[in-house]
């Protein structure tokens, strides 16, 4: 609970040491987050769709059979990924007593509130990477509480909504544990870096029930760590990584999954194999490149972004 307040008082803090046009900015953001869950909620949205109803049945299958299987089909049929985070939220609400269309109005709340506390770990993401205060911050945080068209699929009752916005408290978490382990004590698991670890592989573990994304996640920390000097943080993030692994596999093997070429597994090999025939890597050069050049002060300009937009497109017509 005091963590929750301090999170409360540090936003409210820094709202009311904004300008009037600043303040507009952020409850112009905020008026159209409360339209679009009201327009989600009262035009039923959340019945469209069928991986809704999908993983609600298995979580029915689970509560009533003690077996995960897909019971919207006659006969049942195994799933058909191992992401299946979702299913275990529908089963809680079960057990507490929800109806079905309850638990379905159940995480459709608890996905646009974890949406809106994502605003905190947006808010401090940006700090640490320079944006102190100003326009500049301000404009982030109203487009991501306005972005009218992500409420669609973070609000629907699937994997999608609790991973985005728990991806961000995530990226977060891991960005301030690698900047401040050197300042803990000498010891290498001291009370303090335990306990921000074990937060991260709890975040690990609840991650890649929801999406195997996951895992390009904490790549991304561990590779991160390397290239930062940071050896105690890589160590530590390695073996989340191992953790990660291991739940996944854990997870995989009591579930019985068709095959591969069904599966979000396959799609994640596919995306790891192709990605290095010469013309993905083409395109991906021709996608990334000016995005990421463009941000450089050095290359802040019109011409060298268009330099380094050509050259890749350029490329792929070689």
């Amino acid at each position: 609970m005091n963590s929750i307040k301090t999170m409360v008082e540090e936003i409210s803090t820094f709202f009311l040491s904004l300008n009037k046009m600043s303040k507009l900015v952020i409850l112009f953001g905020l008026l159209i987050s409360f339209y679009s869950f009201f327009f989600f909620m009262s035009n039923k949205i959340y019945l469209i769709g069928s991986d809704a109803f999908y993983y609600m049945s298995i979580g029915d299958s689970i509560v009533k059979y003690g077996e995960i299987r897909d019971i919207t089909t006659i006969p049942s049929f195994p799933i058909k990924t191992p992401q299946n985070g979702i299913v275990f939220i529908h089963v809680i609400l079960s057990l507490l007593g929800i109806s079905a269309k309850g638990r379905i109005l159940s995480i459709v709340v608890i996905n646009y509130l974890l949406y809106i506390s994502a605003i905190y770990p947006l808010y401090k993401t940006a700090q640490l990477c320079g944006l102190k205060k100003g326009l500049p911050l301000v404009s982030l945080l109203s487009v991501y509480l306005g972005a009218w068209h992500l409420y669609r699929i973070n609000l629907l009752a699937i994997n999608d909504g609790i991973f985005n916005s728990l991806t961000l408290w995530f990226v977060y978490i891991v960005i301030k544990f690698v900047r401040d382990i050197d300042g803990f004590e000498s010891k290498f698991l001291n009370k303090k870096a335990i306990y921000k670890t074990l937060i991260i592989y709890f975040f690990i573990t609840v991650l890649i029930q929801f999406r195997l994304n996951a895992a390009l996640l904490i790549g991304s920390a561990i590779i991160s760590a390397i290239l930062a000097r940071k050896i105690k943080a890589f160590m530590l993030l390695l073996t989340g990584g191992f953790l990660l692994f291991l739940t996944f596999i854990s997870i995989y093997s009591i579930v019985e999954v068709p095959s591969l070429e069904s599966s979000g597994v396959r799609r994640l090999y596919r995306m790891f194999w192709e990605v290095y025939t010469l013309y993905n890597v083409k395109v991906l050069l021709w996608k990334i490149l000016p995005i990421l050049v463009s941000g450089l002060s050095r290359f802040n300009n019109l011409i060298s972004a268009l330099i380094f937009s050509i050259f890749p497109l350029s490329m792929i017509y070689c």
